[in-house]
């Protein structure tokens, strides 16, 4: 939780506000953290990023493309 302080004519006022992650439900005063937004009442990752445990986090980087070879015990590769 923060705790914000408030100042108005000169009196202080307290307010506690309350934090969310992503998947858990959010409203005007519970806000979002870990890079997610409140969106119909939930916390959730904008679209191009993923949930990771507690945060959005961007996609990793494909790695389908990438070929390792494997080499045999004389030192020749084998396909």
């Amino acid at each position: 939780m923060r705790l914000l302080v408030l100042l108005a004519c000169f009196e202080v006022y307290f307010a506690v506000t309350e934090a969310a992650r992503p998947g858990q439900s959010c409203s005007s005063v519970i806000h979002c953290e870990g890079d997610s937004v409140c969106i119909e009442g939930y916390c959730l990752c904008v679209e191009g990023m993923k949930k990771l445990q507690d945060l959005c986090v961007e996609p990793d980087v494909p790695t389908s493309d990438w070929r390792v070879e494997s080499v045999g015990l004389a030192g020749y590769v084998e396909l």
